[in-house]
């Protein structure tokens, strides 16, 4: 088996880099997406309603170690980057004034 040349360590793109180069591949097909992969999370209209959906993975032993944190600190830390996600897109504005108001629109 050959190894390809063209190879990207993954701690070489970095987590924003391989986003982007996931989101440079990934195009928006329903029309009810507003905004798709990008801070964690992807806008979706459906009914006329925007709805800010999110995901994230912890992993033990890079983002907590099981050993000294308790489980309700971590499900309390699972909830909060998740809420952040959702409250960093609610906060846009029109005028892309980093959250000066509540969001009329989505960029």
């Amino acid at each position: 088996m050959s190894e390809s040349t063209s190879r990207t360590e993954l701690s070489a793109l970095g987590e924003f880099g391989l986003i982007e180069r996931i989101a440079s591949r990934v195009r928006l097909a329903n029309p009810s997406s507003v905004k798709g992969i990008g801070d964690d999370a992807a806008v979706l209209d459906p009914q006329g309603l925007h709805q800010v959906v999110t995901t994230d993975m912890l992993v033990e032993g890079v983002h907590f170690d099981l050993g000294y944190v308790p489980l309700k600190h971590l499900g309390y830390k699972a909830i909060v980057v998740n809420l952040s996600d959702v409250l960093r897109h609610e906060r846009r504005t029109p005028t892309g004034d980093g959250g000066a108001g509540p969001a009329t629109a989505f960029p």
